[in-house]
């Protein structure tokens, strides 16, 4: 900067060290801000100065305003809609907006496993419709078949809100087959089968598969 002081991505390297390693978000906006005055056409600086504001500064009101300025600039920032699906979801508590978020963020990009397993997550754990979280989580798999977390969320579903035990099995042995080291995955195929089938014996050996790893 010193040698080049129109070194847009110089600036933008500068704080995302700030923002990310050393923690100083004041000097982190500051080179982000420089970045967008040096090419305001930026959409990725605008979304970044959104998250610095959504996830370390709690200025949420902020973050949407940046959040929108990334999109004045680029229309298919599907990963800025995300973000904004999020921030509604998450601190303003309006799960209308969000849901028009989440989905806008799959018409952009309809091959993209996570644009359905985020909105997996807000069926799941914000709007508590099971029964769409499933349907997010399994197209999830469809584009993605080695999606551990999608088949451990589907069997955490059908183990506490369906009862139906033999998916919920199905899918937590998908999940650990895909990552035989997750100690989580067999802990709940212990717990599932002595709290929900009664089979002692396999909650025992999945205890200790859990303690293995």
């Amino acid at each position: 900067i010193e040698l080049n002081p129109k070194d847009e991505d110089a600036y933008f390297r500068l704080g995302y060290i700030y923002q990310e390693n050393k923690e100083d978000y004041s000097t982190a906006l500051n080179n982000y801000l420089k970045v967008v005055e040096l090419n305001p056409k930026d959409s990725k600086t605008w979304n970044n100065i959104g998250l610095l504001y959504e996830q370390d500064i709690k200025g949420y009101e902020n973050a949407l305003k940046y959040y929108n300025k990334a999109i004045e600039v680029d229309s298919s920032s599907f990963i800025t809609y995300r973000n904004i699906a999020d921030l509604f979801a998450d601190h303003f508590k309006d799960n209308d907006k969000a849901l028009e978020y989440y989905n806008k963020v799959i018409d952009l990009e309809p091959e993209n496993s996570l644009n359905y397993f985020g909105r997996g997550d807000f069926f799941q754990y914000t709007v508590e419709d099971y029964d769409k979280a499933i349907e997010d989580y399994n197209k999830t798999i469809e584009l993605d078949p080695k999606d551990e977390d999608a088949y451990f969320r589907l069997a955490y579903i059908y183990q506490l809100y369906k009862e139906d035990y033999s998916t919920a099995l199905n899918n937590y042995l998908k999940a650990a087959e895909l990552n035989p080291k997750d100690s989580k995955t067999w802990n709940n195929i212990g717990l599932l089968y002595e709290q929900d089938i009664k089979d002692y014996q396999n909650a025992l050996k999945y205890y200790n598969k859990a303690i293995e790893v």
